[in-house]
């Protein structure tokens, strides 16, 4: 993941080693196989907890998911995006851009290192390439006790984008 944030354990590595990498090609193949064999229902979200448009290959990772005809979740900090039209073009389901603010003070509370103004630009490029829509974009906003007066505007500039918008109570990965 490219951020520190304090309630995940990529930020918080207090008792726990976060170990990083990119699986092995035909490794992921092989578990997705797995995965439909046992279950054609199930959907796969690649890269929980980390930011999956920093893999090189993001869009063949999607591609490949889909390809076997199971459903494709995605989440991200959106602070950095690559092959953005691959991806939608490999129609995940679900993509969800996780954030917790709409003003850089606040938001960089709980997504340490992140720039909400990069985040609102990346949020239109998604918007842009996802028209038609092919994919569901959402906005999960993690709402902590000091952040609840910027939902309003950050669902409003969500929703003037075309996307989807939720909020969530906070939690702390461990």
């Amino acid at each position: 993941c490219n951020l520190k944030c304090p309630t995940c354990t990529k930020g918080n590595k207090e008792g726990y080693e976060h170990k990083t990498g990119i699986m092995d090609w035909d490794m992921m193949l092989a578990c997705i196989d797995k995965i439909y064999d046992e279950n054609k229902d199930a959907i796969v979200l690649l890269y929980g907890n980390s930011e999956p448009f920093l893999h090189p290959r993001i869009h063949e990772c999607v591609k490949a998911v889909t390809d076997k005809g199971l459903k494709c979740h995605l989440s991200t900090n959106c602070n950095y995006v690559h092959h953005v039209e691959e991806v939608l073009a490999a129609r995940p389901e679900l993509l969800i851009i996780s954030l917790s603010g709409f003003t850089q003070e606040v938001y960089v509370k709980s997504h340490a290192g992140g720039d909400i103004d990069k985040v609102k630009v990346n949020m239109k490029i998604l918007a842009q390439a996802n028209t038609p829509p092919v994919s569901t974009l959402a906005v999960s906003y993690h709402l902590y006790k000091d952040n609840e007066h910027e939902i309003a505007p950050m669902k409003e500039y969500a929703e003037s984008l075309g996307l989807n918008f939720f909020v969530v109570n906070a939690r702390a990965i461990s």
